[in-house]
């Protein structure tokens, strides 16, 4: 078997003995985070990763349909529902409690609720099939797109 491994390993350049990392792409995300892949993570990043994989968390089956918005669109685009101002931590959802983390799969990272939106872009993601809409808070436009997503809620009750 130590041979199998080790020939394994000389194959795939991957160390022998190394871990393989978790199919589900939450999980490998997490995994690669905590590890540094991306550079440092703040501490709620930290904790939103170690919650969801402590729990087995895993993609939803459905999707989430995200949108855009920035400071060019006025005090909206500047501070959140609460007066604070919005960083790149910041989401905006009508479906989800506030201080809800949410992971997207596009572009791979978490986000907090702590924010909300118009209604009509809760009906705007049923009409592209999500089960939600988030409003990713950015520095400037992006496009819109569906992606699939994982719920890390505030309480620490996750799925």
């Amino acid at each position: 078997m130590t041979a199998l491994l080790l020939a394994l390993a000389l194959v795939t350049g991957m160390p022998a003995g190394a871990k393989t990392l978790p199919t589900d792409p939450f999980q490998r995300c997490a995994v690669d985070a905590l590890a540094g892949k991306w550079g440092a993570l703040a501490q709620w990043q930290k904790d939103a990763y170690r919650s969801g994989l402590d729990c087995g968390l895993t993609v939803e089956s459905g999707l989430v349909w995200i949108t855009h918005y920035w400071p060019a669109e006025g005090r909206d685009g500047q501070v959140d529902c609460r007066g604070n101002r919005c960083t790149a931590r910041t989401a905006a959802c009508n479906k989800l409690p506030y201080g809800t983390v949410i992971w997207l799969e596009e572009p791979c990272g978490l986000r907090t609720v702590l924010d909300v939106g118009a209604k009509r872009n809760d009906r705007a993601a049923r009409r592209y099939g999500a089960d939600f809409w988030v409003d990713r808070w950015n520095p400037g436009p992006k496009d819109n797109y569906l992606s699939r997503y994982a719920v890390i809620d505030s309480a620490g009750r996750n799925g």
